[in-house]
């Protein structure tokens, strides 16, 4: 097969088929909720997590707070 004047040949994949290209469903609802949430509540985690290791939490900057002992 040629493209148009000037342009490469288009060379249609070998062995595939349109079927072949689309996914398909194999997780449940049970499953499903539960990597949700289970992912949800690991992203969460790493937000303390990280503002704990560095002693810096960007979300006291605007209200002026800090739980540093003072002297």
């Amino acid at each position: 097969m040629v493209g148009a004047v000037g342009m490469r040949p288009t060379i249609p994949p070998v062995g595939r088929t349109q079927r072949a290209n689309t996914m398909n469903r194999n997780i449940g609802g049970i499953d499903r909720v539960l990597r949700i949430v289970i992912g949800v509540w690991g992203w969460i985690g790493v937000v303390p997590l990280g503002t704990g290791a560095i002693g810096w939490c960007p979300g006291y900057l605007p209200f002026g707070f800090s739980t540093c002992r003072q002297g």
